[in-house]
């Protein structure tokens, strides 16, 4: 007997009462209850004890209104499965609509074909109820008990019941899905955060693929996820990272620009929602799965960067699953986003590491080229400076005045040239890795006398007496002193460079003090750059060459030093350095 027809002359319990009891019963079933499966289970279960009928379904239509989704039904007394089917359709959209209750008991079966029901027994109900779930004014679902045997089945007792469990049932199931969407929210923030964390700590873009897929397919699907590559050259995507029932069949696949849904969205570059795969013409299928059927459901969302579309984020929903909402759009738009990050720093990093190993195989080539011709460079400059001093001694007879001062010139200038040469040999030799300091303990005052003697500078010294040996690599570092003292005495302009050398912490700082305009912070980067040279400053002669900077940055780089450049209250440039001190000395 359904609720309103109970007893059978023996049970005296008040009607009220009664209700009550049955609403307190529901409130109590779903008060502790946020899962909508759950609790769409346990108020169907007692929908079908109080009103004992055979088929009891609970349905709750998508937030956009396109399908219905049905958590609980029971068909002719049997717990079944129905798959989301469109809105509009049945009727079910009909209470939907009218926001009131339905009854249909009397000549049912031509009522229901008219109003379009779909039928989920093997025979017609006889009897057909049905109230929409309200809350606050909208209706969002519907409660529907029917009975397969007999007409008129249901009283207007039954109706009012069935409307304040309605009423409960809506309470419960509103709260339910605003945690659920709560809940969601919290989960694709995760998901973000760790996505973006991923994209920080690796440019290895696969595994930050690998993850979007992953998590997609955890939050949106039982199907399948996908992340498609774009390659440039040939106008056809790959999946790059799948996870899912077709995995395997959908990245053996590859898309063609504009072909298929996933092919279009690349080409039009616009996120699309397709909740019926089957009708819509652009629809292919992908060779090695089952047939396609109506209701299988497909979101695409391109990888965009700068107005440039590097792939797309494909997600599919079986028949059994609702359909895609605005809301998995956007996520899907958000893990598409880092996606795009992701493929293009790995392309930005690529491109740098093909260049910067190019530039390294071309500098060795350089280097070893330069080191191999150590001899053949040496050479020539050496019997220029034999010769001429063979000339100078007068092997071949006496020379004029004329010839031997043209003779010192020639042997100033292979000296020069032979300099120049034993630099670039150092430099060719430090950028393949295979100069070895020889390192010693180095007096600093004698050290740096020598240097300004190499230099030809008339740099004032300025050094304490019992200042602790240094180590280093003598000859080097001579020649590292002479090329900076030879700059500063080329832009000095009203007083010799000052030499300075004074203890410091596990060391000894070796200052030059320029006077007058010196070597600015500007000079300093463009001297310091390969090859650059410092010009004069409108002297004649006393300009360094253009490697003998960089190379001795490099080899007080070598000594465990850095060269740095400081500017005092007066104005004076310096060039300062630290060298440490020599074991036990």
């Amino acid at each position: 007997m359904p609720a309103g027809k109970q007893g059978d002359g023996n049970n005296t319990q008040n009607p009220a009462d009664k209700r009550l009891e049955i609403l307190n019963r529901i409130a109590l079933a779903v008060s502790s209850e946020i899962d909508i499966g759950s609790l769409c289970s346990r108020i169907g279960e007692i929908l079908a004890e109080i009103f004992r009928t055979e088929t009891v379904y609970i349905a709750i239509a998508s937030e956009d209104r396109t399908q219905w989704e049905t958590p609980f039904l029971m068909s002719d007394g049997i717990r079944t499965e129905l798959p989301p089917y469109r809105y509009g359709a049945g009727l079910t959209s009909v209470v939907m609509d009218r926001k009131s209750p339905l009854l249909i008991q009397n000549d049912t079966e031509n009522t229901l074909n008219r109003l379009g029901s779909i039928r989920v027994d093997k025979k017609s109900p006889k009897s057909w109820l049905g109230v929409p779930l309200l809350w606050n004014g909208e209706a969002f679902g519907v409660l529907s008990v029917q009975n397969l045997e007999t007409e008129g089945f249901f009283t207007p007792e039954d109706v009012s019941m069935l409307e304040s469990i309605a009423a409960t049932a809506a309470g419960a199931l509103a709260g339910a899905r605003t945690a659920n969407e709560a809940a969601r929210r919290a989960m694709e923030n995760r998901v973000l955060l760790e996505i973006s964390r991923e994209l920080t700590s690796s440019l290895e873009y696969s595994s930050v693929l690998s993850v979007i897929a992953e998590r997609a397919w955890e939050l949106l699907t039982r199907d399948t996820s996908a992340v498609y590559i774009m390659d440039q050259s040939t106008g056809t995507l790959s999946a790059v990272a799948v996870k899912g029932i077709s995995a395997a069949e959908v990245q053996a696949d590859t898309v063609r620009l504009g072909e298929g849904i996933v092919g279009t969205v690349a080409q039009s570059g616009v996120g699309e929602i397709v909740n019926d795969t089957y009708n819509d013409s652009r629809g292919i299928h992908l060779h090695g799965t089952p047939e396609d059927r109506v209701q299988e459901k497909l979101l695409a969302t391109p990888l965009s960067f700068r107005n440039s579309v590097l792939g797309v984020l494909a997600v599919w929903r079986g028949t059994d699953e609702t359909g895609f909402l605005p809301a998995d759009l956007s996520f899907c738009e958000a893990l598409a986003s880092f996606a795009a990050i992701a493929v293009h720093n790995a392309r930005l990093y690529g491109r740098a590491m093909a260049a910067r190993l190019e530039a390294e195989e071309a500098s060795r080539v350089k280097s070893r080229f330069l080191a191999a011709m150590s001899h053949e460079l040496n050479a020539p400059v050496n019997a220029v400076l034999n010769y001429s001093m063979l000339l100078a001694e007068g092997l071949h007879g006496s020379l004029s005045d004329a010839q031997q001062s043209m003779l010192r010139r020639v042997e100033g200038a292979g000296r020069q040239l032979a300099t120049l040469v034993d630099q670039v040999l150092d430099m060719a030799r430090i950028e393949a890795g295979k100069l070895e300091l020889v390192i010693e303990a180095t007096d600093v005052p004698t050290l740096l006398a020598e240097a300004a003697a190499e230099a030809g500078s008339s740099a004032v010294l300025n050094v304490p007496q019992g200042l602790r040996p240094i180590a280093a690599d003598r000859a080097r570092l001579r020649k590292a002193l002479a090329s900076l003292l030879a700059a500063a005495q080329a832009r000095s302009e009203t007083a010799a460079p000052v030499v300075s050398a004074s203890p410091a912490q596990d060391g000894v700082e070796i200052r030059i003090a320029m006077e007058g305009r010196g070597i600015e912070l500007d000079d300093i980067d463009r001297a310091m750059a390969e090859y650059g040279v410092l010009d004069s400053g409108g002297k004649d002669g006393g300009k360094p060459s253009a490697i003998s900077l960089p190379l001795a940055r490099r080899l007080i780089e070598l000594h465990g030093s850095a060269l740095r450049q400081e500017t005092d209250d007066r104005g004076r440039s310096s060039l300062v350095l630290k060298i440490r001190e020599a074991p036990g000395g």
